[in-house]
């Protein structure tokens, strides 16, 4: 062999050597991504493997010996109804690239998905020679992206309210069906919006810094919320907020649920009218008149302010039942609640006790005197004629008064406030016995009645007695 000769089979051993080494190093590196390679030659219809690295064998189970020279359908196991096959046979084919993940199984027959990425190899001349397979062990992700899949699409089917907020930019990233259908806005005209869009405007700022400590925290928040409706209603919600971290243990997310509790509100509110109002007049009724009473009776024992309560009793309702009939006589107990609410402050409280009885509290009543003008007002506005149904009916009025200055308390604000019931009572039931029409204070600091009857011709005019003046005059406009 000559020199040349000699010299031409050293380069050519030496590119062997650096292309063996080169394969080694690319195996290994595919190898540590976990990425298998496989090669399979194009030239026989029945596409024999004739190479597959170690990573391959450590995805699959199958040793390099095992899988030499078969058709790598044989991973499918039988499990060939899937479409991704369909994209392969069409790539090997025409000799195409093509991307499928596949339903695969190992050597011990556990099922993992492959992400497979088939590539085709041409020669010199553009003849396809071979397939070179990337394989990819994604079950690990695709367990992760089935969960997160299940649980899209049970936020989604979810009864309640559910939306994420993305807190870099503190907007809304994500919505359900039951967001969209109880604040009216789509998926597409929520994302990207701040959560202001479903501020009603009835918090105050200190609620919403309240939320971002509470989650800054690491806490859940719960609470109830007053939020607005694309269509402007506003509806009660309660609202829990959950934060998502990230890597670093920052919130990169908040997830908010929310439950429309608005029916139940309202009912609650209802039942609540129902149970300290009149249903008739609309006043409240003893059992709410008792309660304010309490709290107010605290209030003059803290401040040094003084209370009164006035008990009403119409003289002669009785009458106008009899003569024109129950429908009548609710009539004029309406009437006579609006006349009262137009006498008082705001910062009194009228009721009704039932029947024809009547109680009014007035807070911050300084002076006794105004007391008793206030009284007269009364007497005065309760003995005019009030037209009803075509009627005109006048029921006059008799007033007890008793009055709380916090001094010498004898018990609790509840034994107090019993005190002074009973003691407007007695006054009010030593007015009707003793002249109808008048008012009659109870001063504590004398412990006794003291009767002051009006002069006839100041409330009453002419007196009708016990029997209620009735007319078929027009009621007045």
């Amino acid at each position: 062999m000559g020199r040349p000769a000699v010299l031409g089979a050293l380069l050519d051993r030496t590119a062997w050597v650096r292309a063996e080494s080169d394969l080694r190093i690319r195996n290994r590196a595919l190898a540590a991504i976990g990425e298998g390679v496989v090669i399979a030659e194009a030239g026989d219809k029945n596409l024999p493997v004739i190479y597959g690295d170690d990573a391959f064998s450590e995805i699959t189970g199958y040793s390099p010996e095992e899988i030499y020279g078969r058709n790598c359908r044989f991973l499918q196991n039988g499990d060939r109804d899937q479409p991704a096959l369909k994209s392969i046979r069409t790539a090997l084919r025409t000799g195409e690239e093509c991307q499928a993940v596949l339903r695969n199984y190992r050597k011990d027959g556990s099922m993992f998905w492959n992400e497979l990425t088939l590539s085709p190899v041409k020669d010199e001349n553009g003849i396809l020679t071979h397939f070179v397979g990337i394989q990819r062990d994604i079950t690990a992700r695709r367990k992760i992206e089935q969960q997160l899949n299940l649980q899209s699409a049970a936020l989604e089917a979810a009864a309640n309210p559910v939306f994420i907020i993305e807190m870099q930019g503190r907007t809304i990233q994500w919505v359900n069906q039951a967001f969209s259908k109880l604040y009216g806005y789509t998926l597409d005209e929520a994302r990207g919006s701040k959560p202001t869009i479903l501020d009603s405007g009835h918090h105050t700022e200190d609620h919403w810094q309240t939320l971002l400590d509470t989650i800054d925290s690491g806490r859940p928040w719960s609470n109830t919320t007053v939020n607005r409706t694309r269509n402007g209603y506003d509806i009660t919600v309660t609202e829990m907020v959950t934060s998502i971290m990230d890597e670093s243990g920052e919130t990169s997310h908040l997830v908010v649920v929310h439950e429309d509790i608005t029916a139940q509100i309202e009912a609650n509110r209802k039942l609540h009218w129902m149970a300290t109002h009149d249903s008739l007049t609309g006043l409240t009724n003893r059992a709410a008149f008792r309660e304010v009473l309490e709290h107010e009776i605290a209030r003059v024992q803290r401040n040094g302010n003084q209370l009164a309560v006035h008990f009403i009793d119409l003289d002669h309702f009785k009458e106008i039942n009899d003569s024109l009939g129950h429908q009548t006589g609710d009539e004029v107990l309406k009437i006579v609640a609006g006349l009262l609410n137009d006498i008082v402050r705001k910062s009194d409280m009228v009721s009704r006790f039932g029947g024809d009885e009547f109680a009014i509290l007035q807070i911050d009543t300084n002076d006794t005197s105004n007391i008793a003008l206030f009284a007269e007002r009364l007497l005065r506005a309760l003995n005019q004629p009030l037209g009803v149904g075509g009627a005109v009916a006048r029921c006059g009025a008799s007033l007890g008064i008793a009055i709380y200055d916090g001094e010498n308390p004898k018990g609790k604000k509840q034994e107090e406030a019993e005190a002074i019931l009973e003691k407007a009572d007695m006054a009010l039931y030593e007015a009707k016995k003793k002249h109808r029409g008048n008012y009659i204070i109870y001063t504590e600091s004398t412990r006794s009645a003291r009767t002051q009857t009006h002069p006839p011709g100041r409330c009453h005019g002419k007196r009708p007695g016990r029997r209620a003046v009735l007319s078929a005059l027009p009621a007045p406009d």
